[in-house]
């Protein structure tokens, strides 16, 4: 007698908001990637500790928000099964992203309540400002390249919120404040890395994943091996 064993799989679609199939658009667990075919659906491999799937969103296409106007073209992946995407095709074809701007902001680390006033109150404010000097209709996009607190974890949320307020997309990435220096203590570093990543994914989503603004093609990547706190 012959057993067939059938692989755990994550599978979906990439649609446009009319129901149109996406062809083409890459998606990744982070460390397997799939292209959607000409239904738009796509199959990855499932991982028991695959924690995120996302599109990695082609040009033309607005990038995906939640309710405060964070990026989220991603999914939390729970267990193997359908994960489906919805992207919003731009009506200029995504012309006005040809010319966009991008912010990059370096290590906030707030600590404090000094820190957190400051960036709300410097920070942004600045930022809104240097918003007013291009023209209308220009597109605005952010990248904050890491450590976003310092290991203020719970702060998370409230940056979160600051982000938000300067009226465009944030992306985030991970640095080795915002890995969570009091979790347990794990056997190898890269068991420690991962476990140590958990406050940054609760607010933040995945630490590896990509998209595409215009002409560019934006890859972020985790490059802290976080080896814990002794």
């Amino acid at each position: 007698m012959l057993a067939f064993i059938l692989s755990a799989l994550i599978t979906g679609q990439v649609l446009a908001d009319n129901g149109s199939p996406v062809v083409g658009v890459a998606v990744s667990d982070g460390v397997t990637i799939a292209q959607t075919d000409e239904t738009g659906a796509y199959e990855l491999p499932y991982r028991d500790n695959a924690e995120f799937v996302f599109v990695s969103v082609p040009s033309g296409y607005d990038i995906p928000l939640d309710d405060g106007g964070s990026p989220l073209m991603y999914k939390r992946v729970t267990e193997a099964g359908t994960y489906n995407f919805t992207l919003h095709k731009q009506a200029d074809g995504g012309e006005a992203d040809m010319k966009h701007v991008l912010f990059v902001f370096s290590d906030p680390q707030v600590l404090n309540g000094y820190d957190d006033h400051r960036f709300r109150y410097e920070t942004v404010e600045d930022v809104l400002e240097f918003k007013k000097t291009y023209p209308e209709g220009t597109k605005f996009y952010g990248i904050c390249v890491g450590d976003i607190v310092w290991d203020w974890y719970s702060a998370n949320s409230m940056m979160k919120g600051y982000f938000e307020a300067m009226g465009f997309p944030n992306f985030m990435t991970i640095g080795n404040h915002d890995h969570n220096c009091q979790s347990a203590k794990q056997e190898t570093q890269a068991q420690q890395d991962s476990i140590a990543d958990d406050k940054f994914t609760a607010t933040w989503g995945p630490t590896y994943y990509s998209f595409n603004i215009g002409a560019v093609h934006y890859v972020v990547l985790d490059n802290v091996l976080y080896k814990g706190d002794d």
